[in-house]
């Protein structure tokens, strides 16, 4: 019995210890397929992000791309510089409308003051003309009318008329006559009376068609000019043209 026991006890220990190999084999087993999981997991992953670098590399590898970026970085900066500049342009020429329209607003504004200066100053150098020459003003007005009177009744075609005789006419003296006239008709006496007569042998060419048929002297005696030399030169001087040029425009139109 004792021999029995013993030898059943021995088969139960070692059927645990076969038991015990077996599973500690098992697990072993369990370990090494686990970490051979993990590792080519990590192998995986790793190609993976190999791949994708070498496509990287490979993109900026390529000569037409590399020309492509280039280019459109190239073309992304002049663009940038170029709305910077005209933005600044434009900033500028506001600013400088600006400082013009200012500088124009004054400008006008120096300019009307100026223009009303000189009209100040031409009112009052005429006040002061007329102080200055020495004629009362009562003279002043009767000299005025007088010279009104003459040139209306065209007495200045007469020959015979001089300062004196004009003077005379109208009841004052040489020098009174003289300094209106110089003040109010703004020429001296003999031209005076010359512009009298060039005007009024003008109208007569243009309106009297029998004055056209007579010479230049006898269009100058008529006048009252002593030679036709001088009415023709004075007609050119006043009118830019010769009264024979004339006579011939108005017999042409």
């Amino acid at each position: 019995m004792l021999t029995s026991s013993r030898i059943l006890w021995s088969l139960i220990h070692i059927t645990n210890y076969i038991n015990y190999k077996n599973a500690a084999f098992e697990t072993h087993m369990i370990s090494l397929e686990f970490k051979t999981h993990i590792s080519n997991v990590f192998i995986i992953k790793k190609n993976l992000l190999g791949n994708q670098v070498m496509l990287i590399l490979k993109f900026f590898s390529s000569d037409t791309t590399l020309l492509i970026f280039i280019l459109y970085s190239s073309l992304m900066t002049t663009l940038t510089v170029s709305l910077l500049m005209k933005n600044r342009k434009l900033k500028s020429k506001i600013e400088y409308l600006n400082s013009k329209s200012k500088n124009n607003f004054t400008s006008a504004t120096n300019i009307q003051t100026v223009k009303n200066s000189i009209n100040e100053n031409k009112t009052s150098k005429n006040q002061e003309t007329m102080e200055d020459i020495g004629v009362p003003d009562y003279i002043v007005n009767q000299i005025l009318e007088g010279l009104a009177a003459f040139e209306k009744e065209k007495r200045f075609i007469s020959k015979e008329i001089s300062l004196q005789v004009l003077a005379k006419e109208i009841e004052t003296n040489p020098r009174y006559l003289s300094k209106v006239i110089n003040a109010k008709k703004g020429m001296k006496y003999t031209n005076y009376i010359k512009s009298l007569r060039i005007d009024y042998a003008k109208a007569e060419i243009l309106e009297n068609p029998k004055l056209r048929m007579y010479t230049i002297k006898a269009i100058a005696d008529e006048c009252g000019f002593k030679s036709s030399e001088s009415f023709s030169k004075t007609f050119h001087e006043k009118h830019g043209i010769y009264p024979s040029q004339y006579i011939q425009e108005v017999n042409d139109s």
